[in-house]
């Protein structure tokens, strides 16, 4: 991956975050009135998880660590290197992926966007 290739996916993350905010965030009736919101929230939610691994997956290489085994052995390394902050890889491990993801989403809280807090250390 080149840094344009970084830069790349970071407004990808970006664009994805807003994109997000579009989506109807008022009671979950006007949510689920419309398939395409569910469908858009899950592939946002899935593509920007997995953007995100592959920076990481980038930043452990380009740092000369190991090569991780799971995505949880990615954010393990980065934490025990401080890239990340204490309590990281057990915070953000569990988000689950895929069909699992579904139960999660629809239990938000629509009408309270989540807060995204976002930890540099990488350069």
């Amino acid at each position: 991956m080149t840094l344009d290739g970084v830069h790349f996916k970071i407004r990808s993350i970006r664009d994805n975050l807003d994109r997000t905010l579009e989506i109807p965030h008022g009671r979950y009736v006007e949510f689920a009135a419309d398939f395409r919101n569910l469908d858009s929230a899950l592939h946002r939610r899935q593509t920007t998880i997995q953007t995100l691994v592959e920076l990481a997956s980038f930043a452990t290489a380009n740092k000369g660590m190991t090569t991780p085994r799971t995505s949880r052995d990615l954010l393990t390394q980065l934490e025990t290197a401080g890239y990340l902050p204490v309590g990281s890889t057990e915070r953000f491990s569990s988000i689950p992926i895929r069909k699992p993801m579904i139960p999660s989403i629809l239990a938000i809280d629509i009408g309270q966007p989540a807060s995204c807090e976002a930890s540099s250390g990488l350069s």
